[in-house]
Formats: C-alpha cells, sequence, structure tokens
C-alpha cells in the first residue's frame, strides 16, 4: 500500500497561524504571542497552498511512497530567491507565492515575521528550530544589502565554498 507523509504541523499552517490576526495591544492578553499581522497570515495561507498544491503534484507519482513538504521551507526559500532575485526571477519567486501584488518590502518583512512566529518556542511551547544557510563559490561575494537583508528576514546565514575541491 502506497504510504503518503505530510507532516502533520505543516498540514495545520493555514488553519493555525491564518487565523492569528494581530489585536490591539489592550486586546491582547498579558503574557500571550504576539498574533501574526494580515500581510504574514495572508503569506501563511499561501504556503501552504502552495505545500498542498506540491505535495498533490508529487503524490500523483506512484513511484514514491513518502512525500514530505515544509511550507515554511518552500516559501523562505523563494522569499530568499525574490530577494536575491533581479526583475524577472523576483517576480517570478514572487508570483509562485501568489504574492504579486505585496511589495518586496511587505514579501520579506510578512516571511519574517512567519518564521519568527514559527519558532518562537516560548509561545508555542514547542521546541522547533529552523536553520539557513546560502553557500557561494569562494570567488563570489554575497553583496551587503543582500546579506544584511536576508539575515533580517530570513535568519540566513552565508558561507563560501570551494566547489571545485573533490574532498
Amino acid at each position: 500500500m502506497r504510504s503518503l507523509l505530510l507532516l502533520s504541523a505543516f498540514c495545520l499552517l493555514e488553519a493555525a497561524l491564518a487565523a492569528e490576526v494581530k489585536k490591539p495591544a489592550a486586546a491582547a492578553a498579558p503574557g500571550t504571542a504576539e498574533k501574526l499581522s494580515p500581510k504574514a497570515a495572508t503569506l501563511a495561507e499561501r504556503s501552504a497552498g502552495l505545500a498542498f498544491s506540491l505535495y498533490q503534484a508529487m503524490a500523483k507519482d506512484q513511484a514514491v511512497e513518502n512525500i514530505l513538504v515544509s511550507p515554511v521551507v518552500v516559501a523562505s526559500s523563494l522569499g530568499l530567491v525574490s530577494l536575491g532575485g533581479k526583475a524577472t526571477t523576483a517576480s517570478q519567486a514572487k508570483a509562485v507565492l501568489s504574492a504579486e501584488q505585496l511589495r518586496d518590502e511587505e514579501v520579506h518583512a510578512g516571511l519574517g515575521e512567519l518564521l519568527r512566529s514559527l519558532s518562537n518556542s516560548t509561545a508555542r511551547n514547542v521546541t522547533w528550530k529552523l536553520g539557513s544557510r546560502l553557500y557561494g563559490p569562494s570567488s563570489v561575494s554575497f553583496a551587503d544589502d543582500f546579506v544584511r537583508s536576508s539575515k533580517q528576514h530570513y535568519n540566513c546565514e552565508h558561507s563560501k565554498i570551494n566547489f571545485r575541491d573533490k574532498r
């Protein structure tokens, strides 16, 4: 029998996070987690929708027995592509996220907020560590603005590597 796996935490992403819209400070109970802004909630919904679409497309392949799709990783990866890409590449990444109508800064701030919210072990009563590292050839320098913005929004580290070394 064919076994399909979609991590339950990610299945609940749309329902759990999309409903978390920021409330005025007076309405929030003391000690409760900050709610997501409308932009971040929208990006959470769209990320979950994208992940389900990817899952359904991969599930059509009869040779595939187990599938794991992380909406957060897919969305943040596309966000990084959008951040570092120019013109067509950046707009295509935003289109895959269904975020064409959002300004670039709204996309990056919203995805960053979503990542911080999901990684907040105190508010979520879970321990979930996300790591992101971008490797580039040692002969290329990352643009300072990209490094700053990718660390700020995506907590992405940057490393140079010698891709020609076969060790």
